[in-house]
């Protein structure tokens, strides 16, 4: 997919987007029909991703109206427009009335450690039972992820340059 990319995001590269997929499917997870969620979504490609796999719904959310222009126009560039609805939002403050099969999330890399805190509690909110968590980050940043109440098992971790990729399993 050739997809519109706003000015002043980092897109996910192609080999980290397609080591994410491969890892996914070794997962055993199965795309068909799946709802998914793409926090800090950008232009949208992780989440459009999922839908040309046969995910039924895609959520994007980013706070820049740059960002949701582009996605929206993604949408309609590969007419998924009726399975893409797209929320201008901060990611931390979102209150979403359903729960997610995926859920993504590629924030700026200089987010602040107690907003990553507060991503995962957002995170782990709105991800289904059994459901996937894909994290990507600054592979030179340490995370908290883990709590008293923890409900994400961390199932694989890979690094690819300064990105580091986690996959968690709601439990």
């Amino acid at each position: 997919m050739k997809l519109t990319i706003p000015k002043g995001i980092r897109p996910t590269s192609s080999k980290v987007k397609e080591a994410i997929f491969s890892v996914l499917v070794s997962l055993g997870l199965d795309f068909e029909g799946i709802e998914c969620l793409d926090f800090f979504a950008g232009s949208g490609a992780l989440g459009f991703e999922a839908l040309v796999r046969g995910a039924s719904t895609l959520t994007a959310v980013d706070s820049s109206f740059e960002s949701c222009k582009a996605i929206k126009e993604n949408a309609a560039k590969y007419k998924l427009e009726d399975k893409t609805k797209v929320i201008k939002s901060n990611a931390l403050k979102i209150n979403l009335d359903k729960d997610f099969d995926l859920v993504f999330a590629d924030p700026p890399y200089d987010l602040a450690d107690p907003d990553v805190t507060e991503l995962f509690k957002v995170v782990k909110k709105v991800l289904k039972p059994e459901g996937i968590f894909v994290f990507e980050f600054s592979s030179k940043r340490k995370i908290n992820w883990q709590s008293s109440e923890d409900s994400l098992e961390l199932l694989s971790q890979k690094i690819y340059g300064d990105t580091v990729v986690y996959f968690f399993r709601s439990s």
